[in-house]
């Protein structure tokens, strides 16, 4: 098989409904999609049925795409995601406020996170508030000098024993996760926007909400200046 074909791979998993979608990773033009609603009356992910799912549907894939799925991006709908919220504060002594200036701080509230929540990991990681010399702005204001500035951070998180549900039950497939992607997120976002939620799930990867601090594979080269200041995570 050609595993040097260009496509992405999706799936969205909720307790009600199921969709994996495979689209070309430059046009976006979809090259499968399957979706199927689960009926039952437990609002939680029966991974039974994201087994049986699979089984209908993997085989087909990359018999029609003559190429087999590695990596998946999971968005996942589930009550199981917890918000973290933490704010950092850091005296700026008059200098401008740039983007290389809110590094340690991002640094210092995702360690702290990260030490207090270890069970959880982090999947998004959003700057609500820039709070600059006691006024308050929802995106960094360019060319400011402040004295202090703070950071009002909203984490998003998932327990670290779901992903291993999923990654165990892909690992029959041979494939591995890619990028977990929360739903409620998604949604909230983007409100009542017409595409689809794997579509919009593309646009958050993407990076189109300039509040959040993406993740960045740390083997990328040639990264622009504003990539590096997010690249925080590997």
């Amino acid at each position: 098989m050609n595993n040097n074909f260009n496509f992405q791979s999706f799936l969205f998993i909720s307790p009600k409904k199921i969709i994996i979608s495979v689209n070309d990773e430059f046009t976006f033009e979809e090259l499968y999609k399957k979706e199927n609603t689960i009926k039952n009356d437990i609002n939680e992910i029966s991974f039974e049925y994201i087994n049986k799912f699979l089984d209908e549907n993997i085989l087909k894939i990359e018999k029609k795409l003559n190429s087999f799925i590695e990596k998946i991006i999971l968005i996942v709908d589930s009550d199981d995601f917890i918000p973290i919220e933490i704010s950092v504060k850091k005296q700026n002594h008059n200098q401008l406020l740039t983007q290389e200036s809110l590094k340690y701080s991002l640094n210092e509230a995702k360690d702290e996170c990260k030490k207090n929540f270890e069970e959880k990991k982090i999947v998004h990681m959003l700057i609500k508030n820039y709070i600059i010399d006691n006024n308050k702005y929802s995106s960094l204001p360019k060319n400011k000098i402040c004295n202090n500035f703070s950071l009002d951070i909203k984490f998003i998180c998932i327990p670290i024993n779901l992903i291993k549900k999923f990654e165990e039950t892909l690992k029959r497939y041979q494939i591995s996760i890619n990028r977990i992607v929360s739903a409620g997120y998604v949604l909230n976002f983007f409100s009542q926007n017409e595409h689809s939620i794997i579509r919009n799930a593309k646009d958050i990867i993407n990076g189109c909400n300039e509040n959040e601090v993406r993740f960045i594979n740390k083997a990328h080269k040639n990264i622009g200046f504003f990539e590096k200041f997010f690249k925080l995570f590997g």
